[in-house]
């Protein structure tokens, strides 16, 4: 399969085999089966720039490490592996690239040889440093997932400096859009975290609906066409269309205190309670590892039950 979530519970400072001779914030690892590499970020750390590794699967060995991307943390990198690509996402790529010569928050695409690499600005970037926001990685659309030449959108929650903006980044033939990508819908009203975004493509109430799940910590204030959310908020958004506007409206939000830091869908079904979204509160945390460790996750329902949206029961 294409298409799969994962969210691992891991520590966040690491050091694999031969990838960074001084201990930095390492993203999750991601396999790649078409290479048989792993693809870990090494982010931001005491200044020194962020960027992409590979290392063998069977030995941990460096296989090589990708250009400099920029002066924040770097999140767990996306793997197609059918497509030969690896997406990486960052908060600050250290340019110019932006409005007023401002860094810019950024999405690459590069083949999974790490020789090259093209950059998509997705809004200003934040300030350089461990604290600044994090650009969470993207998700593809079914367009994308259902297309015989890896053709459709990527979307990411960007511009890390402010509020943050919903992007759909186009891809067409299994080349990313390049430079400025054109903004969507504002999510929040002042700067804060966007979690990682989920999609699931839902027929079971007999209309196609490709959804898309996403959270912010704070200042939500996403315009929708159903429950209204501001604050810490979870927003569903329906991207059948393959569209996206400044003025595209979320289906619904829902609060979720401190706003959530994954979203994962279980079951697409039309009975009612038979679908579920688990999300887990963000908050930073020392990660426990080893027996006796709390669970990495807890579930609880969001959006309730409705005819254009996944169903959750109460659990």
């Amino acid at each position: 399969m294409r298409r799969f979530n994962r969210n691992l519970c891991i520590p966040t400072y690491d050091r694999l085999n031969n990838v960074e001779s001084v201990d930095e914030q390492l993203s999750s690892p991601v396999y790649d089966a078409g290479s048989g590499n792993v693809f870990v970020g090494e982010g931001w750390s005491s200044g020194n720039p962020a960027s992409l590794a590979s290392v063998k699967a069977t030995s941990g060995a460096l296989t090589v490490n990708s250009s400099t991307l920029g002066g924040a943390p770097i999140a767990t990198p996306l793997v197609d592996s059918s497509a030969g690509k690896v997406y990486a996402f960052i908060g600050n790529d250290n340019s110019s690239h932006c409005p007023g010569s401002k860094s810019c928050s950024a999405v690459y695409q590069f083949p999974t040889s790490l020789t090259s690499s093209i950059e998509a600005y997705v809004g200003t970037g934040a300030n350089s440093g461990s604290t600044a926001p994090q650009l969470y990685p993207g998700t593809f659309d079914n367009i994308y997932f259902s297309s015989s030449n890896n053709t459709g959108g990527l979307y990411v929650c960007g511009n890390t400096s402010a509020g943050p903006i919903l992007y759909r980044i186009s891809i067409s033939s299994n080349t990313m859009a390049s430079g400025t990508i054109t903004p969507g819908p504002t999510l929040a009203s002042a700067q804060t975290t966007c979690s990682p975004i989920t999609e699931v493509y839902n027929t079971s109430s007999g209309t196609d609906h490709d959804w898309i799940f996403l959270s912010v910590q704070a200042n939500g204030n996403a315009s929708t066409s159903g429950t209204v959310c501001t604050g810490s908020c979870v927003y569903s958004y329906d991207v059948n269309s393959g569209t996206l506007s400044t003025t595209t409206k979320a289906t619904d939000g829902i609060t979720a205190s401190g706003g959530a830091s994954a979203i994962i869908i279980d079951n697409v079904v039309a009975t009612t309670g038979a679908s579920q979204i688990y999300t887990r509160n963000y908050r930073a945390q020392a990660v426990v590892v080893g027996p006796g460790a709390a669970p990495c996750r807890y579930r609880r329902p969001h959006f309730s039950s409705s005819s254009t949206n996944l169903r959750a029961s109460d659990l």
